[in-house]
């Protein structure tokens, strides 16, 4: 075939592709599917920016909603001492989270101080005795209704001794107990002693000891 002929055939070639081209531009345009599954930028559209990665704050860093004074959320996970793991994904989260550490279990005091050192708080989840008791057991070390005054304060007490640097209380189980007025004052008044507050898991309606806490002075709260 003569050149001239090659040539007219790759013209023709060239056009047939620029117009698929642009018929398939006109298409992204209209919000169709690309025939090539090519993102086509629209007429006259800067590229987009990149994309910025999202900043961490810090754990001492305030949120925008803390810094107005404005409502703030505390979360705890408690049942915490028995499992590595958990502790770990807690930790690498890298926020403000508090945990709360059950007496007596294998990786509590290491925890209590590894929580410190992570940014976190660590509470004592203090086990009390349940209604339904013993089918449900709060686990060793309960505080029980039958307990004397005097060994729940000890109890109290050496639960703390245990696990150092905690900064308060939280009740693990305990619908039956947290509703005794006198028994929650024995438990009371050892926090008050060491100047630290309590946080009422609301595990019965009739629960008293956040109001025995305000009574007292105490720095409360309740779930």
């Amino acid at each position: 075939m003569p050149a001239r002929v090659w040539h007219a055939l790759a013209g023709l070639i060239v056009l047939l592709l620029a117009a698929v081209v642009g018929l398939d531009q006109w298409q992204a345009r209209r919000g169709e599917a690309s025939l090539f599954r090519v993102s086509w930028p629209s007429r006259g559209s800067a590229p987009p920016p990149p994309r910025a990665e999202p900043r961490r704050p810090s754990l001492a860093e305030p949120t925008p909603s803390s810094a107005r004074g404005g409502p703030r959320v505390a979360v705890i996970v408690d049942e915490m001492g028995g499992r590595r793991d958990v502790f770990e994904s807690l930790r690498d989260l890298a926020r403000p989270v508090t945990l709360a550490l059950l007496p007596g279990l294998p990786l509590s005091q290491s925890m209590a101080r590894e929580a410190s050192r992570s940014g976190m708080e660590a509470l004592l989840d203090l086990p009390m005795e349940p209604y339904r008791y013993p089918q449900m057991d709060p686990g060793s070390g309960a505080l029980l209704m039958s307990t004397p005054h005097d060994e729940i304060r000890r109890l109290v007490g050496r639960h703390l001794e245990a696990l150092p640097g905690v900064v308060g209380v939280t009740n693990h189980m305990g619908s039956r107990l947290t509703e005794d007025r006198a028994r929650m004052r024995a438990v009371l008044e050892v926090l008050a002693a060491r100047r630290l507050f309590l946080v009422d898991a609301y595990t019965s309606n009739l629960s008293v000891a956040y109001d025995e806490a305000r009574e007292l002075g105490l720095r409360a709260a309740r779930r």
